[in-house]
């Protein structure tokens, strides 16, 4: 694609968009002189008045015409009055109708070349702060079915989407952009059953720009837009999903218990990133074992097919997701499945078991000694007693010696800072199978040989609370009598 100063006269090669790729938008009109809109007899604008006193509230303007929304804002610092646009540009090329309908690069740039011609708007100009990028596709059941399913996606999880006062999908909310997927069908005049409407929100022009996506011209060049793609298409692979399907029956009780805590989606908001990893490829594991639906698998194809299948019938020499390419030949577009795990989107091609690692059965075996346990009952990890015993022994003194270190450390600290401490002490004693503690102040301990070594443990009260066991009590001891005795 060839860039000039007039759009119609552009260089456009013979590609078709991704049916409905770009809908709802927002542009700042850099060069777009405000009087143009006033003076447009196709604008009415309307201003906020109170009622009672006919006072002026607002001075922001906004016109409606054919589904798009007219801004005009004075700036807060300067004498500047901002032109925005906001509204969906499908439903403007269709009168205003509706926006259920395949919008394809021609009719992207008749539109933009209208705006041009009926409102002064230059595309080479008007900056892009907002677009929202998806596909719809239609399913074998209900989306209510499909966005009950939605559960989380990295540490947040899907809240409810509302749109025109109907709560119609979910939605996973970022600083930079949002993810929507709702029933489409709901908002056609004549209701679509089936139809699913995934989009990507970009909601600032910061992200925008890492698309290469800055003013509006750039919404026709194909190769911008697929920037997006791999977006769209990898937070619907890695989203956490659950509609129906799983084989409660053939899990064990802990098996259960997992996959009923991470369909929980709060429960992902309390993972850090490590435990996020580890809880996802269990979550994994437990689908691909015991999950009959193929749901996500399933309309993930259909969106990418949907995204290509325009492009495919013309025979562009876009990558095919579907068919083996020679290397050579899918450097061009490797862009396009960025996010997407290789073979993923091989559709056509036979994979054994649908791509999907195979879950080996394996057999239950001791945690201690490896011995086969599969005799006995579900949810066993040991083979007897002594190899129980063994394992928590284990643990024991592994929990000793970090409690060592973390003493040793304390000693160290509290001994270099003992000269100028003043520290307050409970010292407990053990002699003859009683234990018993006294209180004592840094510069009154005076303990003779017998009592230091009847200290079990010692603990110091704040600003520290510390707790020394063993020979460092001992030893802390020793040290604070020995400072005493060579002061007095």
């Amino acid at each position: 694609m060839y860039r000039c100063r007039e759009l119609h006269k552009c260089k456009i090669q013979k590609i078709v968009i991704p049916p409905k790729v770009i809908d709802g938008i927002k542009i700042l009109c850099i060069g777009t002189n405000p009087k143009y809109w006033e003076a447009n007899p196709l604008l009415i604008f309307a201003t906020k008045v109170d009622e009672q006193t006919g006072e002026i509230i607002s001075n922001t303007k906004v016109a409606f015409f054919k589904g798009l929304h007219f801004y005009l804002i004075p700036s807060t610092i300067s004498t500047i009055t901002h032109c925005i646009l906001r509204g969906s540009l499908p439903k403007y090329y269709n009168n205003g109708k509706d926006n259920g309908y395949d919008y394809s690069l021609e009719m992207l740039i008749s539109t933009i070349q209208d705006l041009k011609t009926r409102f002064h708007i230059d595309p080479f100009k008007a900056i892009v702060q907002n677009f929202e990028y998806g596909v719809n596709v239609s399913i074998n059941q209900p989306p209510k079915t499909i966005v009950r399913g939605l559960r989380a996606y990295q540490n947040d999880c899907f809240t409810l989407l509302r749109l025109d006062e109907v709560f119609t999908g979910k939605q996973l909310q970022r600083q930079e952009y949002q993810y929507k997927i709702y029933d489409k069908g709901i908002q056609l005049p004549k209701k679509q059953q089936n139809l699913l409407r995934v989009e990507l929100a970009i909601k600032s022009t910061k992200k925008s720009k890492t698309y290469g996506i800055r003013v509006l011209a750039d919404l026709v060049e194909v190769d911008k837009l697929n920037n997006v793609k791999p977006d769209l298409i990898k937070i619907w692979n890695e989203m956490i999903f659950y509609d129906s399907g799983m084989k409660w029956r053939l899990m064990n009780k802990k098996q259960k218990e997992k996959m009923l805590y991470y369909l929980d989606a709060t429960n992902w908001l309390k993972f850090n990133r490590k435990q996020r990893f580890r809880a996802k490829a269990l979550f994994t594991e437990l689908i691909n074992e015991f999950c009959a639906s193929t749901s996500q698998s399933e309309i993930l194809k259909k969106i990418i097919l949907k995204i290509e299948v325009l492009e495919a019938k013309k025979g562009n020499a876009l990558r095919n997701l579907f068919e083996g390419y020679e290397a050579e030949k899918r450097e061009r577009f490797t862009h396009l499945d960025k996010g997407v795990k290789r073979g993923q989107n091989e559709l056509e091609k036979p994979t054994p078991k649908n791509n999907k690692k195979s879950v080996k059965i394996k057999h239950p075996k001791c945690k201690n000694c490896s011995t086969d346990i599969s005799h006995k009952k579900n949810g066993s990890i040991y083979c007897g007693k002594s190899c129980n015993n063994a394992s928590q022994a284990r643990k024991r003194r592994k929990a000793r010696r970090q409690n060592t270190t973390i003493e040793n450390n304390n000693l160290q600290s509290l001994i270099k800072t003992i000269s100028v401490s003043k520290l307050r002490l409970t010292i407990t004693y053990k002699q003859k199978n009683l234990t018993y503690s006294k209180h004592y102040l840094q510069d009154a301990v005076s303990l003779s040989g017998v009592e230091v070594k009847a200290i079990k443990s010692i603990y110091i009260k704040q600003p520290y609370n510390i707790t020394l066991t063993s020979y460092r009590a001992r030893k802390l001891i020793r040290t604070i009598a020995k400072l005493n005795n060579s002061t007095t």
